[in-house]
Parts: structure tokens; sequence; C-alpha cells
């Protein structure tokens, strides 16, 4: 499943020496959160606006160029999973998407979130089954220059606003920067500002705001433990937002955040690998999430292939999983691999409390065995696997 069916023609698009405030004039009146920058043609990185409310410059004058993030354009010809993968791990919410050297449009974490819903073994997933973000919480009585401390300081685009220790609102950067710019007088190409003195005073000024000076209400969506995975991908794309407050349902108490980058993060970790040689016991009785579980294949898939490369191909891996400690919340994991070639078995464990270590360990055991006996053949001549 490739993206070629997602790529969108609605973007912001600035030249290099435009200035921060031109944009930040373009990308409100889009209601957008990230602009594409070009050099004439040639398209140079993205400008993320959490970016500009971290940089102490004066907008009216700052050009782009220090503020942009290189990323390469990607072809329509992209698998969905690799897509969501470099999502992830480049902390990024689009995909500028190219065709013949030239942008022809952009694919966003919303549309490849969409599209996972389709994917074999999404059904059935709840919002339990991923990880969750523990997250500082704010008050309508704490100023703003706090929450953007905290949201830099996170890593999050945001944050839960209580009162009395139950949700009253989230409060993110979209809704602080809207605030901040909006309300400096506009012009036809972005916001005046007579001089560096009277921007930093206006910044300033808006950084003593309280949090109940801001929309704490329209981007504030909520979901349940109970609640299916998918649910949660439509209410994101509905109120296109980058976060869910996970709340309690009993008492409406906030229990942490899920956000988009989690929901790639699942997305990411389902495989295309084929496991025909590779046999699972015990796999799915772990307490370990989805994403979890499909770690654990795509790493015994992938160290597995360089064993069999030694093999000839010739071989199977039966992979037993013990999980001790079922009623805690740290579990130990202890697992024993068996690898079956013709005229030849190996065996090898690992125990540890982190599951992706004990697998580690115990496939490089079981490379070490294999490597050795496969030099012993070698210094006698002896076709391997034979």
């Amino acid at each position: 499943m490739d993206i070629s069916g997602l790529v969108g023609k609605d973007f912001v698009a600035v030249q290099r020496d435009a200035t921060v405030s031109e944009m930040i004039g373009k990308l409100i009146a889009a209601d957008q959160r990230e602009a594409l920058v070009f050099d004439k043609d040639k398209f140079l990185g993205l400008v993320v606006e959490k970016f500009i409310t971290k940089s102490h410059l004066d907008a009216s004058t700052a050009k782009l160029t220090g503020l942009v993030k290189n990323i390469s354009p990607v072809d329509k010809s992209m698998d969905l999973l690799e897509a969501a993968r470099l999502m992830f791990t480049s902390g990024i919410d689009i995909l500028p998407v190219q065709e013949k050297g030239k942008i022809v449009g952009i694919v966003t974490v919303n549309d490849i979130l969409t599209e996972a819903k389709s994917l074999p073994g999404f059904k059935g997933i709840k919002v339990r089954d991923i990880k969750q973000v523990d997250t500082p919480k704010l008050t309508s009585a704490d100023m703003v220059g706090k929450a953007i401390e905290l949201l830099h300081k996170e890593g999050l685009e945001a944050l839960p606003v209580v009162e009395k220790e139950k949700l009253n609102g989230v409060i993110c950067f979209h809704d602080i920067l809207k605030k901040i710019m909006i309300e400096a007088p506009m012009r036809e190409k972005g916001f005046r500002n007579k001089s560096s003195r009277a921007f930093e005073a206006e910044r300033s000024a808006a950084m003593e705001l309280k949090v109940d000076n801001f929309d704490t209400h329209t981007h504030c969506c909520t979901v349940t433990l109970g609640d299916s995975l998918a649910t949660a991908i439509d209410l994101i794309k509905e109120r296109d937002v980058h976060a869910l407050v996970l709340i309690n349902e009993n008492d409406n108490k906030p229990l942490g955040l899920i956000t988009t980058n989690n929901l790639l993060r699942m997305v990411s970790s389902f495989s295309n690998v084929v496991l025909e040689n590779i046999r699972f016991t015990g796999l799915e009785e772990t307490k370990l999430r989805p994403d979890e579980k499909a770690q654990v294949k795509e790493i015994i898939a992938q160290e597995s292939e360089k064993i069999g490369r030694r093999l000839n191909n010739e071989y199977s891996i039966d992979v037993h999983i013990k999980e001790y400690k079922k009623e805690s919340k740290k579990q130990k994991y202890d697992i024993h691999l068996k690898l079956l070639s013709p005229g030849k078995n190996f065996t090898s464990s690992g125990v540890d409390w982190d599951i992706v270590t004990a697998l580690r360990m115990a496939m490089k055991g079981l490379e070490k065995s294999v490597l050795r006996q496969y030099q012993e053949d070698i210094s006698r001549k002896k076709p391997y696997g034979r």
C-alpha cells in the first residue's frame, strides 16, 4: 500500500527570504502548522510553528533560514508503513511529495493514520493498547510563558489544563501563536511591528498572559481507555488536533495524552516482513502492547535474515517467550530460541526485564553459535548446511 492516493495540494509555501511574520500570517490565514520553504523552485525544508515560539527573534525582520528543518521529499510510491516510520522518527507531521524533482503536494499525519485503519491487525485495538504520554498539567492561573516552556521541554503540542484535578481544557502551540500574533496589527504581508523593541515588548507582554486568556476548549478532545483506536483517529481528524486527553471516565481526571506521535509509533510498528520460517510460543499471552509485539517480530525477522545467509536460507526458528510476575506492573522475560537447519541444531536464551534486551541477547548468542560452526565447516572445506 503506497501513499499515492493520499497526496494533497493544500499547503503553505514561502520563499526563503520571507520574514517570519509573513510566514506566520500565511499559516494563520490557512489554519496550518507547517510551511514549505523554497528558494525559487528549489525545496529547502519545513518550518514548524512551535519553533517560532522558542526563538527570541524579531519576527518583522528575521528571515526563515535559521528555522528551516531539513527534510528530503518523498515519492508517491513510498510505502504507507515506511512513511509512518519516517514521520515518527523525524518528529514531523507532513511529508513533502515530489514528482520528477518538483514538489507536487504533501501527505499529512492525519492522512497516514486514517489510511492505517484498513491495515490487517488494526481492528480491535483499543486506546489502552498503546503507550500514553504522562504529562505535567497546567491551571488557568498559570502564565502562558510557563506553558510554552513545558511544551518545549516535554516535546508536546498540547498540555491539559485542570481545575481541582479535573480536566478543564487544553492549551496548544497553535492557539498560543494565533492569540499572540493576531492581536498584533496586521498588514497585507504579515504583521506590522515598528521596531525590534516594539516586537519584543509585545511578545514579553504576551508571555505574561494567564492561560485563562486563551481558548482552552476548542481543541480539547477526550478519549477513554476503552475507546477503539479507530475512534481516536477519527476524532483527531475531525477536530484537527495533535493530541487527545486520556481521561478516567468515572471522574473526568486526566490520565495522560494520546498524541499523533503515539499513533504513528503504533502504525510504524506494523510489519511487512515474512515470518514463514519463524514460530512463536507465548508471545500472545504476554502483557505486551500490540506495537511491542510487532517490534519483537520485526527484530526476529531482521536478525534471523542475517543468520539465514550463513545457512543457505534453509532454517526455521522456534521462539519461546515466558513472562514472569504477571500480576505486577513490571514483567521479566525469559526467551529461548531453537534454530533448526539440515544437520544442525542451535539453541540460545536471554533473560531481562526489557523484552527487547532479552531478545537481542538471545539472538546474539544464536548468531555467535552459527558463525562458530560456519567457520569450523569452512576450515574443513565442508559446504555448510549440507
